[in-house]
């Protein structure tokens, strides 16, 4: 492979991406600088700050996790919130705390994508990146929307308004449940989107990468003349990147596990609940928030296994012109048909593909599977609470 430079930033990491990821504690910029440089000494002092910053977040985070279950045990009028909301809680916390000591390995698997050379002309970020500012911002607007109208439920609910002495005390109760329950929605559904678009951020990076290659095979076999150097250099790359998908899998297998965990028991809590609960009067409110909560989770599992897919199905479009570059070495340079042989087995027959727990990779079969898990589960869950 070609000799490249080594940036000490992440320079394909969207702004706004980088921002959200600092402000849930996870910072993947690395801040050290020369001791030679005349701004060393506010470098260090801002890397101080990070820090900081870092162990403020995972503790309050913590912290939060911890007072919120025990609010959820003692205020929640039933016990699907306690179950669902704890688990919500603890998701958040399992990947905050995954991505936080294996935080070196993420800054390495991006950074080495950004090393590798690339072909023709680059886009700008806003273009390259334009899913995950839209999953942002539309998570960003579902979080406030979701604030707003939990606000509106419990000040709905909370009809025992009494006056005089006992006023301060009623209002004191609605801002801290209302501000624990703020905290537990930002984590929730703005945390857990934000690790999302991190995940999809390398998904994009690493189709980039493999439609660099397919490129750069075509472009041999409309030419119909190459170099064996060629053919090595881009089998290099492939390697490469394959080495790097096994170092992001071990860092998000675990992950996406316990995501696709939480969506299946949330889908069929939130059944169970729109099945037995009543749908009048201000029934319907609590519903419409389990209707709401479903359609997140589906959505989330579904841009999971859409991103994830389109790394598999890059990987699979470089056979194609492989395949013709072997038919034309074999008539014109034999020299070369061993080489590309070689390439063609191990594109072939290597794997690379995001996986759950290293059990099953990602793909929209694979959602389509939990999907239909959730459906015939949540069949007969409406039957046997219909039958009582």
């Amino acid at each position: 492979m070609p000799s490249v430079k080594h940036p000490k930033t992440l320079k394909t990491v969207p702004k706004i991406l980088s921002m959200f990821l600092y402000l849930f504690g996870t910072n993947l910029q690395d801040n050290y600088v020369s001791s030679l440089d005349h701004r060393g000494k506010k470098q260090r002092i801002s890397e101080k700050k990070t820090t900081y910053w870092t162990k403020f977040n995972l503790i309050f985070s913590h912290t939060m996790y911890v007072i919120a279950n025990v609010w959820l045990y003692f205020g929640a009028e039933n016990l699907f919130f306690f179950i669902l909301g704890s688990l919500d809680a603890f998701t958040f916390i399992f990947t905050q705390d995954i991505l936080y000591s294996r935080r070196d390995s993420v800054r390495s698997v991006i950074m080495r994508l950004q090393q590798l050379p690339t072909q023709g002309k680059k886009k700008s970020k806003c273009c390259r990146f334009f899913y995950i500012q839209i999953i942002l911002w539309f998570s960003a607007l579902l979080t406030a929307f979701y604030i707003v109208y939990s606000f509106a439920v419990f000040t709905h609910s909370d009809d025992s308004m009494t006056e005089s002495e006992e006023e301060p005390v009623h209002l004191l109760g609605i801002f801290l449940k209302v501000l624990i329950w703020t905290i537990h929605i930002l984590y929730t559904y703005e945390g857990l989107s934000v690790y999302l678009c991190l995940f999809i951020h390398f998904c994009l990076l690493m189709q980039e990468k493999l439609q660099m290659i397919n490129r750069s095979l075509k472009a041999m076999l409309k030419q119909r003349v190459y170099e064996v150097r060629d053919l090595q250099k881009q089998r290099r790359i492939y390697c490469t990147l394959q080495d790097i998908v096994s170092e992001a899998n071990d860092v998000f297998a675990d992950i996406c596990f316990m995501w696709i965990t939480r969506i299946i028991c949330r889908s069929c809590g939130s059944v169970y609940h729109m099945s037995t609960q009543s749908w009048t009067g201000q029934g319907f409110i609590l519903q419409l928030l389990f209707v709401m909560d479903t359609v997140f989770d589906i959505l989330y599992l579904s841009l999971m296994c859409l991103f994830a897919e389109g790394i598999v199905k890059s990987k699979s479009e470089i056979l194609e012109p492989l395949i013709g570059l072997c038919g034309l070495s074999n008539v014109h340079m034999v020299d070369c048909a061993l080489e590309i042989h070689f390439f063609l087995c191990i594109v072939g027959h290597s794997p690379m593909a995001m996986t759950v727990g290293n059990i099953s990779p990602l793909s929209m079969n694979f959602a389509a599977t939990i999907l239909g898990v959730i459906g015939s589960n949540g069949v007969i869950i409406f039957q046997l609470s219909a039958s009582k």
